[in-house]
């Protein structure tokens, strides 16, 4: 589901989201997934998005974080690592993940043509091992271990603070434990673009024609 927390700039020590309304939140682009989540979650605690809260959306991504240091917004969304180099820096509190309250939502998908499918089944089945193989990993494995098989993705980041972001994810379950994905999942993200207005109801799509959940139901890890 979406990996980004919430910031403050002061600690709560029992955050609730109605502390927001009539905020300042610094948001993400128009139409973006993240911005889709935020909106969402605000709804589900019955807070409008256009009318309750002032969503700084026009701040360019790598202008997000200096944006925020510089003193707009009240609160913010951001993702690990960046969360929590704000966090360590002394720079906000994070006080609640826009995943957890969503639910599963299967943010990010692989996909192939139907040709490749019919024509490489072998190849698509050992990927999706892999997938779960690699997912049954990390969930099984703690993050002082996770940590430097990571590293080199995240150049001049400190090792603990690669720690502190996994085991965030672990602990409001961000990331999936399983390759399959569900009609749920696909149908509440559908949900979701329709009640921000980035989808028409009239473009829903059947998951049995764009999902094969067979090579996930088939998987071992």
């Amino acid at each position: 589901t979406d990996g980004f927390f919430l910031l403050s700039r002061k600690p709560i020590d029992k955050f609730d989201w109605s502390m927001v309304k009539g905020k300042e939140i610094i948001g993400f682009r128009q139409g973006s997934n993240p911005l889709v989540f935020l909106e969402t979650v605000l709804r589900k605690h019955g807070i409008d998005p256009q009318k309750d809260v002032k969503l700084l959306n026009q701040i360019g991504i790598p202008a997000r974080a200096g944006a925020w240091m510089a003193g707009q917004g009240e609160y913010g969304i951001f993702l690990e690592p960046e969360a929590g180099e704000l966090v360590r820096n002394g720079k906000g509190h994070i006080v609640a993940s826009v995943g957890h309250e969503v639910g599963q939502v299967d943010y990010t998908v692989f996909t192939s043509t139907n040709k490749y499918i019919r024509d490489n089944p072998k190849v698509i089945q050992a990927w999706t091992n892999v997938v779960a193989r690699a997912e049954k990993y990390v969930q099984d494995t703690p993050a002082a271990t996770l940590a430097p098989e990571i590293a080199s993705f995240f150049p001049g980041l400190e090792q603990q603070g690669i720690i502190d972001a996994i085991e965030r994810y672990k602990q409001y379950q961000i990331w999936k434990t399983t390759p399959l994905v569900t009609p749920e999942a696909m149908n509440q993200l559908q949900d979701m673009l329709i009640a921000s207005e980035v989808m028409k109801d009239a473009a829903r799509v059947k998951y049995e024609d764009v999902a094969m959940p067979e090579f996930a139901r088939q998987a071992k890890p």
